[in-house]
């Protein structure tokens, strides 16, 4: 049986992959959760030319934009990390470089290129895939105000989520890239993933040999992975002290909060009450042994 996730707007049907979860046919136009109307603004920002910008200003995410790419530098360097949303064209390619380098100085940093597909742009994404947690957005492709709304999500459980992907990085090292990317993916934005299927789909493989390509690795199982990164999730969304299990198992696809706080004990030992003042490194430490062959 299959671990499987929805979307979680529109009309709800019982998801045939999994009874616990509730798949959903329509997109939500802009979907932010409490924890993200109340989240400090620094942990998401985002230097773009005037076009996408208002796009980002429009989806009601508050992930915040700043008119130079020092500005953003000073955010990200204030916040110790986070997401940061730049088009590495701007001023002549320079913002590029500088996330670059930004990169380095702030490991847990999550750099999202949002920009049109251009040869100057495809020279940044290359220079920018030797770092664990980068990500692309194509304008006009995949920028919806729900894409956004995840980016916000994301910037919320940066955190956590760099404390797993960077215990998981010895055994992701030897994993083909596409599959390597996938799984970086699944923890960066969990709702893009409703089914093992769809993570095959994303590492381009057939699903036979995606499976096949776990144990070698040192990782238990696809599910158990995907189970994983809702967990992540939910506990970074619990930090905010008025965000429910119940909000939280909505916005990622549950149909019941008890099966999303019977993963969160699974996976960290922890009851979910217990996972909001408990320490990131612990709780990545358990996520990842649990999600480890020797299990």
């Amino acid at each position: 049986m299959e671990f499987a996730r929805a979307s979680v707007a529109g009309p709800a049907r019982q998801c045939q992959d999994h009874p616990f979860l509730m798949a959903t046919t329509d997109p939500a136009p802009s979907l932010a959760p409490r924890c993200l109307r109340d989240q400090s603004p620094a942990r998401s920002v985002a230097f773009l030319p005037a076009p996408l910008r208002r796009r980002v200003e429009r989806a009601d995410t508050r992930i915040r934009t700043v008119d130079s790419m020092r500005d953003a530098t000073n955010l990200v360097l204030q916040a110790g990390g986070g997401v940061l949303i730049a088009d590495p064209t701007a001023d002549g390619g320079a913002a590029g470089d500088e996330m670059v380098e930004l990169c380095r100085r702030v490991p847990g940093l999550i750099p999202i290129v949002y920009a049109r597909l251009t040869p100057g742009v495809v020279r940044h994404i290359q220079q920018l895939a030797h770092f664990p947690f980068s990500q692309v957005l194509l304008a006009d492709f995949d920028d919806s105000p729900t894409r956004f709304v995840e980016l916000a999500d994301l910037a919320q459980s940066a955190s956590l989520t760099g404390h797993v992907l960077h215990r998981l990085e010895p055994m992701l090292s030897s994993a083909p890239p596409m599959l390597r990317h996938a799984i970086r993916d699944a923890f960066g934005s969990p709702q893009r993933y409703r089914s093992v299927g769809d993570l095959a789909e994303a590492a381009h493989m057939p699903r036979r040999s995606f499976y096949r390509c776990f144990q070698p690795l040192g990782l238990s199982s696809p599910r158990s992975l995907l189970a994983a990164s809702s967990v992540v999730r939910t506990i970074s969304l619990l930090r905010d002290p008025q965000q429910t299990l119940r909000e939280a198992a909505v916005r990622l696809g549950y149909s019941k909060s008890e099966y999303l706080a019977a993963h969160v004990v699974r996976f960290t030992g922890l009851r979910v009450r217990e996972t909001r003042s408990a320490d990131f490194g612990v709780i990545a430490e358990s996520i990842t042994a649990r999600l480890s062959v020797d299990r």
